[in-house]
Formats: C-alpha cells, sequence, structure tokens
C-alpha cells in the first residue's frame, strides 16, 4: 500500500501544481514540498523539473510515478476482489467431498449454486471419508460434504439429504424370499417412489444373507458396516 509521501508526489504529478495539490490534500504549500524533497532524497534522484510550467517528470520521475501507478492498480484490484468475494460476485470454493458424493450429488448442487453465482470458481477435491475433517482444518477446503454423520471440532455441521439406501438381492435365493414383500417395482425406483410399508427400519431382515465383499479401506465396506454392524 502506497505511504503518504508518495500518495502526496502523485497528487502533484496529476495535478501538475504544488498549490493546487495542496489545496486538495489540505495541506500547506511548504509541508507538500518537504514531502517531495524526502521522496527525492530517498530515491536519490529528482522527480519533478522545476524549471517548466506545469511540471514535468524528470526520467527517475516517470519511472518512480509508472511504480506507483502499478501499486495503486494492485491496491484497486485487490479491494475489487475482496468485494466481490464479499458480495459473492467472485472468488474460488474448494469443496472436498468422497468420491461417492463428487459425481453424483454434489454436481448438481455446484450446478444450482453456478446457476446463482456464475463469477464464482468452484474446485472440487476427491478424498477419503476418514481425511475431510482434516482439510478443512488445515483450511485446504472451505466446505466439506461428510457421506456420513462427522465429527469437526469449531466447525458448524448442516444436515444435507437423508438417503435412501436401495440394496439388490437376488429373486431365486433362498435366504432372501422373506425379502420378497419389500421389493421395489421399476416404476418405484424410477418415480422415487418408496411406499412407507416397504422402508425397512429392522437390519435383522438381513441376518444370514452373504453380500458381495468389499475391500475393509473402502468407502463402501465402512458405510456397509455403519449400516449393518456386525
Amino acid at each position: 500500500m502506497l505511504d503518504s509521501t508518495s500518495k502526496y508526489v502523485y497528487e502533484v504529478y496529476r495535478c501538475k501544481s504544488v498549490s493546487v495539490a495542496a489545496e486538495k490534500l489540505y495541506l500547506s504549500q511548504p509541508a507538500l514540498s518537504a514531502s517531495i524533497k524526502r521522496a527525492e532524497t530517498e530515491l536519490g534522484a529528482k522527480i519533478f523539473n522545476r524549471k517548466t510550467l506545469p511540471f514535468t517528470l524528470t526520467t527517475e520521475g516517470k519511472i518512480y510515478i509508472s511504480a506507483i501507478e502499478k501499486i495503486i492498480q494492485i491496491e484497486q484490484d485487490t479491494y475489487a476482489r475482496i468485494q466481490d468475494i464479499q458480495e459473492y460476485k467472485g472468488g474460488i470454493i474448494n469443496i472436498a467431498t468422497s468420491t461417492n458424493l463428487s459425481y453424483y450429488i454434489i454436481p448438481k448442487i455446484c450446478e444450482q449454486y453456478r446457476l446463482a453465482f456464475p463469477n464464482i470458481e468452484i474446485n472440487i477435491i476427491h478424498s477419503k471419508t476418514s481425511e475431510l475433517s482434516d482439510l478443512l482444518t488445515n483450511s485446504t477446503a472451505d466446505l466439506v460434504f461428510i457421506p456420513t454423520e462427522g465429527n469437526a471440532p469449531g466447525f458448524t455441521i448442516i444436515p444435507l439429504l437423508k438417503e435412501n439406501l436401495i440394496i439388490a438381492v437376488s429373486k431365486n435365493f433362498t435366504q432372501t424370499k422373506h425379502l420378497h414383500k419389500y421389493g421395489l417395482s421399476y416404476y418405484d425406483i424410477l418415480n422415487k417412489n418408496i411406499p412407507e410399508e416397504k422402508k425397512i427400519t429392522d437390519m435383522s431382515v438381513f441376518h444370514g444373507i452373504d453380500f458381495i465383499y468389499s475391500s475393509p479401506d473402502s468407502n463402501i465396506y465402512k458405510k456397509r458396516k455403519l449400516i449393518f454392524g456386525e
């Protein structure tokens, strides 16, 4: 950011006059002249050619003013970007989530968000469920979608949605005959119509049924363990 001396020098450059600049800055002419002299002493060269009216810049002065204008532009860009973020007009949001959610659910949410805030860039980070809270803690992610109930001390956790888990079992296995009454039709699934009498809340109905094996470190295994227990 510019210091007061640089601002004073730049105002003299803009006004081409010490007296006019002093009036705009609410300074006395001697005080403003002293600021210019201080800047020239620090620079080790004259900034203004006082032999011309109005003032013109020396070669060194042109370099000095050019540097000031670059700093001013950086300041303006910085404040504009901050304002855009605060008003949701721009910026970047880093979202971390598990692979499953990032393929099927998060894109739909992001699509709606982008329609409302088209200038905000969204980055999706794929990670293991067990590492999601850490990404939030170390500020790698601004927002985390966790597929199960998570624990993130110091952060706000908001339930986003409740999943209906549809399990496919073979109709011909003797082990699954007692599950036929819970069976969903093609149209039930297509229309997302799950009758209350076909919702299973007692997990013991799956006792003794063999399920396809998955690796213990996979998210599917952990989710299955969470639902069915031992």
